[in-house]
């Protein structure tokens, strides 16, 4: 699914040193999804989930 289908829950785009839009659903705080930008360089996609 993509990203912006999510309802973001952690969002920062003000500043040229780091940027980041986050998403960890209420149900599961356990796993996220973060894009995230330091010095408007290359974009990250980082995730985690939970191990089993």
């Amino acid at each position: 699914m993509p990203f912006n289908h999510f309802s973001l829950t952690y969002v920062r785009a003000d500043t040229d040193f780091f940027q980041y839009l986050g998403y960890t659903p209420a149900d599961n705080p356990k796993f996220g999804l973060w894009y995230m930008q330091f010095f408007k360089g290359p974009v990250a996609m980082v995730w985690f989930k939970q191990r089993k």
